[in-house]
């Protein structure tokens, strides 16, 4: 354990956009299929962000959801995640139905450097597998 002038060291740190989906998967772990939608304030999220990372010294920080990608400043918030977790590998976790239309997250994942996208493949529906493949 690595405690310093960081915040207390963590090897992981979800951090939670967004409980909307673009699927209802039964039995989701993040209870998506019972309607509750919410996304967090860009705002509110710059703001607990600062907070939380003096405090905290992640290795790794996950974007997640519902489905992360589905924010409407998914970008910012990956920048804001990079300003204030500057050492942790930053990823994006999704079930992959909304890369093909943000065409240049790998390209921005990459200029920021110590990215990574995991695709969810918890799905066992062969049509959905199909659209991310």
């Amino acid at each position: 354990m690595r405690d310093g002038d960081r915040g207390h060291w963590l090897p992981y740190l979800e951090w939670m956009v967004t409980t909307s989906c673009d699927l209802a998967c039964p039995g989701c772990d993040r209870f998506i299929d019972y309607q509750h939608n919410w996304t967090e304030d860009f705002d509110t999220l710059s703001h607990n962000m600062k907070a939380w990372s003096n405090k905290l010294d992640p290795d790794n920080l996950t974007i997640i959801g519902g489905e992360p990608l589905i924010h409407p400043r998914i970008y910012d918030i990956i920048e804001e995640s990079r300003k204030h977790f500057d050492h942790a590998k930053i990823e994006i976790y999704t079930n992959g139905l909304l890369l093909p239309k943000k065409k240049n997250i790998f390209k921005f994942l990459k200029k920021l450097g110590n990215c990574k996208v995991s695709i969810t493949l918890h799905n066992r529906d062969e049509r959905i597998r199909n659209l991310i493949w």
